[in-house]
């Protein structure tokens, strides 16, 4: 009757953890760019990457990059959309954004071949690709812009061609808001699952010395 007693006991324990755990997870499907004020639409006039640097106050699980539709009319062409670290020597995340032509939709999104990538705290870089006299545009010039909490908008980025936007056009400070990101925040266990082992192995050893006692 006693070990029982103890077993349910035990279990009720890891049960109480369980739930501690899923509390603590934030939720999912976070926007990194989620609006702007002001700003008028751009088109590329040469082939050219655009797109901005940002910031990450905590890690995240990157699942989606996307482009945005400035006229609402639809995505006439496809384009290559991609995250680098900071220094442009590695692309970390990268899809191709189907043309698509169901308008009234402000982004079209595209999921990563993987599944998620893990981007850690720091500085990162994300560009869209567009050809010269490209249907699709951007935003530019706009007067602020507004983020997930986890992302900070540090400047906007430009290079000609498709590669790592390297160059910052200082004049247009806030402006190239045309490619961006979905992502899950990593959940963070509540101070009740990191205890976890010590209660489980607490809660075993008391069954264990009452066994004992019995016996």
């Amino acid at each position: 009757m006693i070990v029982k007693r103890m077993l349910l006991g035990t279990r009720v324990l890891i049960a109480c953890c369980v739930l501690a755990c899923a509390a603590g997870r934030s939720i999912a499907d976070q926007q990194a760019l989620s609006g702007w004020t002001g700003g008028s639409d751009i088109y590329a006039s040469f082939d050219l990457t655009g797109g901005w640097r940002f910031s990450l106050s905590e890690p995240v699980l990157v699942t989606m990059l996307g482009m945005y539709d400035t006229g609402s009319d639809g995505l006439l062409e496809s384009h290559n959309v991609a995250i680098w670290d900071d220094a442009g020597t590695t692309i970390l995340a990268q899809v191709t954004v189907p043309a698509n032509f169901m308008p009234g939709q402000d982004w079209y999104w595209e999921a990563l071949p993987g599944g998620s990538v893990l981007l850690g705290p720091g500085t990162y870089v994300i560009g869209v690709y567009a050809s010269n006299g490209s249907p699709d545009g951007a935003i530019y010039a706009a007067t602020s812009v507004t983020t997930d909490p986890r992302v900070t908008y540090l400047e906007n980025r430009i290079t000609q061609g498709w590669g790592y936007p390297w160059h910052n056009a200082v004049l247009d400070e806030k402006a190239y808001f045309g490619p961006n990101f979905r992502f899950d925040p990593v959940p963070v266990p509540e101070p009740s699952l990191i205890q976890l082992p010590a209660l489980l192995g607490m809660a075993g050893m008391g069954l264990w010395r009452r066994r004992k006692t019995i016996a």
